[in-house]
């Protein structure tokens, strides 16, 4: 599945509202506009809007477009390895200040965990692996897909 990253050029860019078949997904080049496109593309859920990134590790449900209903989306964190699909949510940091950050898991190995995200570096980065734990100061917590 090839989901389109944007990446803001310049920080005089106006923000733009983004919609899938319709749904509104957030501003483009945020981070969580990336991750709720994800979720609809890929797995037909949406999650809730919110203000920041990191009010993401909160939710517990997550709304399934085709069957109209919520399904719960517990939160796991920071312990253990994501598996491909998960989103990895950030707390507020000198990095992320703020609202935190979210990217989108979209490879497991060994050694690192592959993403993608928005606002942030060229869109894609891999994160450590050291002792069976996702090394990224400021990590808080995963939400595995619910399927």
């Amino acid at each position: 599945m090839d989901i389109v990253i944007y990446i803001k050029g310049t920080a005089t860019e106006s923000p733009e509202s983004m919609y899938w078949n319709g749904i509104y997904t957030g501003i483009r080049y945020q981070c969580v506009e990336l991750a709720r496109r994800f979720y609809l593309i890929k797995y037909g859920l949406l999650f809730e809007e919110v203000q920041g990134a990191k009010e993401i590790a909160n939710i517990q449900t997550i709304y399934h477009i085709e069957h109209k209903r919520y399904v719960y989306w517990p939160t796991y964190m920071n312990a253990g390895l994501p598996v491909i699909g998960s989103l990895l949510i950030w707390d507020a940091t000198e990095e992320f200040p703020k609202t935190g950050h979210i990217a989108v898991v979209t490879r497991v190995t060994q050694k690192y965990v592959e993403v993608i995200e928005q606002n942030y570096g060229t869109g894609r980065r891999r994160i450590p692996i050291v002792n069976g734990q996702l090394k990224s100061k400021g990590l808080l917590a995963f939400k595995f897909p619910p399927y």
